[in-house]
C-alpha cells in the first residue's frame, strides 16, 4: 500500500481554520441531524472547505458508526458516522 504524503501549511499549501459566522444545518431525508451557529470552517489549499460542528449541536441518536472498507481510512483515521436507516 502506498503511504500518503502529509503536507504541512506553507505558502504553496495554505491551511486555515475560521469560525463560520453563518448558521449551519445538516439534514438528511428531511430530518435535522445538526444545527449550529458555532461551526468551524477548515480550508486547505485547493480542497473544498470542510465544516466542523461541535458535538453538542449534533443529534447522535440519528447516526450510527460504520467502519471504512478494509485497506482504507477515513480522514479521522477511524470509522465514520452515517444516518440511521428508519423503516416506517
Amino acid at each position: 500500500m502506498n503511504e500518503k504524503l502529509v503536507k504541512l501549511p506553507d505558502p504553496d499549501h495554505p491551511i486555515s481554520i475560521e469560525r463560520n459566522p453563518s448558521r449551519v444545518v445538516v439534514s438528511v431525508a428531511g430530518r435535522v441531524i445538526a444545527d449550529t451557529r458555532n461551526a468551524l470552517t477548515l480550508r486547505e489549499a485547493a480542497y473544498s472547505p470542510v465544516q466542523y460542528i461541535p458535538g453538542d449541536d449534533v443529534d447522535f441518536s440519528q447516526l450510527e458508526r460504520v467502519d471504512p472498507p478494509p485497506g482504507t481510512l477515513s480522514r479521522s483515521g477511524c470509522g465514520a458516522l452515517q444516518p440511521r436507516c428508519r423503516h416506517e
